[in-house]
């Protein structure tokens, strides 16, 4: 059983766990930003095939204190490399510093930089020879996390932020990430088999992570080729069957609607839907919010991801929109609503009291999911 830390947003670290215990992982720690796992390798392989809010997935290979330049880059030549990946694989160092700076770590770029050169300099002393560094398509990808003076050194299981499932080419401005998506639908409690309208669905992830859950397709298997199959310990066969086994989708029959007023918004959002081969699981309308019809389902659940006001739309003009939001609200009783909000004190402006607000981070924008019971 190995060590693995699962990165994700600030606010899914719960859910996040609740996804590895469904995945038969047993030893877990939810921390500020992720989770932390023991697993055998396939449990390591079923967890970047299926997890839906995982951003990264961690193997932490030495912690240690670290107070100047010359004691990070001791420690990172002292590991073993060779013995992890191949000196014809490319790599990459990928680095985040939090808290105080210490002597001679004054950047990022500096850090990775010493990272990097260790890594290097301890190929040439055991194979004579160095691995080539790939900035944009690295088949090893290295962490380096400095908090204060606590470093940590990883190695990166899938080699690129999990989000990137391979069906979104095309997104409006200020997207959702697709693992924060699926986690809005998981804090929200709406399951598959229950009726779901998103009636602003932008360039779609939301309903299109809903599809994904209701068909059971393992978000994974759309780009499989992770970085851990340049891993030395690469279980070739054992992944193949897993892969296998994880486009074998059992589906439950949802209701999935989605809506927008723009055009050129649905056209994006069934293009990615039809890339992900779930254009025909969702019911396509373009309408506004104010004008949907529920498609008279029995009672399910709404899911609404507005403008912030940060990046889109004036300020001045949200108060109005979450009074237009909570009055079309009205014609959904027995429904459940989830709106991801930016702004706490817009949610008066809706008209209804939430049941719950849950905090979150949408990339560095603090947020609040109100549920509410309409």
């Amino acid at each position: 059983m190995t060590e693995y830390f699962a990165v994700t947003a600030f606010g899914l670290e719960r859910v996040l766990e609740e996804e590895l215990k469904a995945l038969g992982v047993t030893r877990t720690s939810a921390s500020r930003g992720g989770v932390q796992f023991y697993a055998s390798n396939e449990g390591l392989y079923k967890s970047l095939l299926w997890l839906r809010t995982a951003q990264r997935v961690l193997q932490p290979i030495r912690t240690f204190e670290a107070n100047t330049a010359d004691q990070l880059y001791k420690q990172a030549y002292d590991i073993n490399w060779p013995a992890l990946f191949d000196v014809s694989s490319t790599f990459a160092v990928d680095g985040l510093l939090t808290g105080r700076k210490i002597q001679g770590l004054h950047h990022s770029g500096f850090v990775k930089l010493k990272f990097k050169d260790a890594v290097v300099d301890r190929f040439r002393k055991e194979n004579g020879e160095r691995p080539n560094v790939d900035k944009d398509h690295p088949q090893i990808m290295l962490h380096l996390r400095l908090s204060g003076n606590k470093c940590t050194l990883s190695v990166d299981a899938a080699g690129r932020s999990m989000h990137l499932r391979g069906y979104r080419s095309e997104t409006l401005e200020a997207p959702l990430k697709e693992t924060l998506a699926a986690g809005l639908l998981m804090l929200s409690a709406w399951k598959p088999g229950i009726p779901l309208i998103d009636p602003l669905c932008g360039s779609g992830t939301l309903p299109i992570e809903a599809a994904l859950w209701a068909k059971g397709i393992a978000p994974g298997s759309f780009n499989p080729d992770f970085s851990l199959r340049h891993w030395k310990n690469f279980d070739s066969d054992l992944f193949k069957k897993l892969l296998v086994s994880a486009k074998e989708s059992t589906s439950i029959p949802s209701i999935i609607q989605a809506s927008d007023k723009q055009v050129r918004a649905l056209t994006i959002a069934k293009a990615n839907a039809k890339r992900a081969g779930l254009d025909e699981e969702i019911i396509w309308k373009t309408s506004s919010f104010e004008s949907l019809d529920s498609a008279r389902t029995e009672p399910g659940f709404l899911i609404f991801n507005p403008p912030y006001g940060e990046r889109i739309s004036d300020q001045a003009s949200l108060p109005a929109l979450y009074s237009k939001i909570g009055e079309s609200l009205r014609r959904y009783s027995g429904w459940k609503a989830g709106i991801l909000v930016a702004d706490p004190g817009l949610i008066k402006n809706i008209g209804h009291k939430p049941d719950q607000s849950i905090p979150l981070f949408n990339g560095a924008i603090e947020c609040r999911l109100a549920l509410f019971h309409l």
